[in-house]
């Protein structure tokens, strides 16, 4: 489409943009395209532009896109994003802070610097949450194959963010942006060590295979314990919310399991192996710890079994254990546990270490 005023006829449209599908928790948006396409088309000669659409998959991610795509249509003239982004640290923070007006420069540069040019409007989402296999390249089906930015620039983000000076602490969004840029740095590992971890395997390294088995493992941990943090990255409230609308017992038992069937199986078999699995995966306390853990727990353990007794590996089968778990999750918290900035500089330091 060359021409939206000529090819719909002159019909009122809306400035859209999906960058979130299934509710992925990971970072990102093509904000590029945003300030420069929507001044374009507004401002041309006999444009029908009226308004804009936000039209993510879930709206509990990812605020400075929210922000940024909401003042789309009260900004005059062009939008200079390194300007945008370090007023929006200001605000958000309560005060001016070099710290973080340099994490969020990176921020830009890396998550939110991405262009359509190569057809995504999403961010990848981890492999800590795909179905376990040494080739896998995402969790959900039709998410990116790999990361649309250099993992290694995203990471000095994380120190800048945890060197914020002490004040500025305090406030829930500061919080939650570091909870974000940590889950975000350990997920973009995943895309590393996954390599190393097939490698080893490849070339029958029983003792490199198990230490990079643990620190997978390790990392996944990690990730669980800084989500635990903060009570909008709880499973237990997710579900807590879907048995409130239950009348009985039974009603309420069939809600939990549909809240979780949306995040795992998405219910049948058949739909799990058509691609739908996973379609809703998210880096959320309880799912994290719970069935992404035991996943790979069980997909490592058999590998290291396999290479121990000379063997080839025993088919999961993946369904099966999914369908198990999202039927019995056993006890999942409704309350956060422990301080995202200790957790976070945990993360740091694991991460500054060699896997």
């Amino acid at each position: 489409m060359n021409d939206r005023e000529s090819d719909w006829q002159g019909t009122p449209y809306a400035f859209g943009s999906i960058w979130n599908f299934g509710g992925h928790t990971a970072l990102g948006a093509n904000t590029r395209d945003w300030v420069d396409l929507y001044p374009r088309w507004r401002d041309r000669s006999g444009s029908r532009l009226s308004g804009i659409a936000l039209m993510p998959e879930a709206a509990d991610n990812n605020p400075a896109a929210f922000e940024l795509f909401a003042e789309l249509p009260w900004t005059e003239g062009p939008v200079d994003l390194t300007d945008w982004f370090r007023e929006y640290a200001r605000v958000r923070y309560g005060g001016s802070d070099a710290h973080a007006e340099a994490a969020w420069d990176i921020l830009r540069t890396t998550v939110y610097g991405t262009r359509r040019d190569d057809r995504w409007s999403e961010p990848a989402d981890g492999l800590f949450g795909a179905r376990p296999a040494l080739d896998a390249v995402s969790a959900g089906k039709w998410s990116p194959k790999a990361l649309r930015y250099p993992a290694a620039s995203f990471e000095p983000a994380l120190d800048e963010l945890l060197s914020v000076r002490a004040e500025l602490r305090d406030s829930a969004t500061y919080r939650r942006d570091l909870l974000d840029v940590a889950r975000q740095a350990l997920a973009n590992r995943s895309r590393t060590l996954l390599p190393r971890l097939a490698a080893a395997y490849k070339a029958k390294n029983q003792a490199e295979f198990a230490r990079l088995g643990r620190r997978w493992i390790a990392l996944i941990d990690l990730l669980e314990q800084l989500v635990a943090t903060d009570e909008n990255h709880l499973l237990g409230r997710w579900v807590e919310s879907a048995r409130a609308w239950g009348g009985s017992a039974r009603e309420k038992s069939q809600l939990q399991y549909d809240a979780l069937s949306l995040l795992t199986t998405w219910g049948t078999r058949q739909g799990a192996d058509a691609g739908l699995r996973d379609y809703a995966n998210r880096e959320w306390s309880g799912l994290v710890g719970g069935l992404y853990r035991l996943r790979w727990g069980t997909y490592i353990d058999e590998l290291s079994a396999a290479l121990k007794e000379g063997r080839k590996p025993v088919a999961v089968d993946w369904f099966a254990l999914e369908d198990r778990w999202t039927r019995n999750p056993g006890t999942l918290a409704t309350q956060p546990r422990g301080q995202v900035h200790q957790v976070a500089e945990e993360v740091a330091r694991a991460l500054a270490r060699a896997d």
